[in-house]
Order: C-alpha cells, then structure tokens, then sequence
C-alpha cells in the first residue's frame, strides 16, 4: 500500500489530512503543487477547485479520497487494521 497526499500551499484540507495520518501513523508521501493538471489527473475528472486529494494505491487498486473526509479516513484505517498491508514509500 502506497498513501500520496496532493496539495496547494497553506491548505487547511491538506493540514487536516496530515494531521489524520500522522495520529494514526501511516506514512505517507506528501506533493504541494499548484498545478491543477496534476488534480484533474489524479481524480480522473475536471476538479473546479484545488482540494487535497488522497492517492491510496492498493494492491488491486487505487482510491481516491476528495477533501477531508472522516467517513472515508476511518474506512482506510480499518481496512488496514483488518488486511496489514505492507506500506511502500
């Protein structure tokens, strides 16, 4: 399992992300670009703001979790509590 972390410079999203990730100690690789072509290519569609995006590449597949999204965090955190995914930086 592979977690990437997209953001735009002083982004409170991103901010709240990190934060998520660091208390639960996932490591993760972190891009600030400003560059919205990186965002529309992550997301796989036209995005009309810049919003922190979270790229979780799976085994079998890729996530993409939009903004700071509870639900969505705490499902990563219990998939991984439940499968033990080995993490590659």
């Amino acid at each position: 399992m592979k977690i990437e972390l997209y953001s735009v410079p002083r982004d409170e999203e991103a901010k709240r992300i990190k934060d998520f990730l660091v208390k639960h100690n996932l490591p993760f690789k972190e891009i600030i670009t400003e560059d919205v072509a990186i965002f529309n290519k992550i997301r796989q569609m036209p995005l009309n703001t810049k919003t922190a995006l979270l790229k979780v590449v799976y085994s079998s597949a890729i996530g993409v979790i939009t903004g700071f999204n509870e639900l969505a965090l705490n499902q990563l955190i219990e998939h991984i509590k439940k499968y033990d995914p080995n993490f590659k930086k």
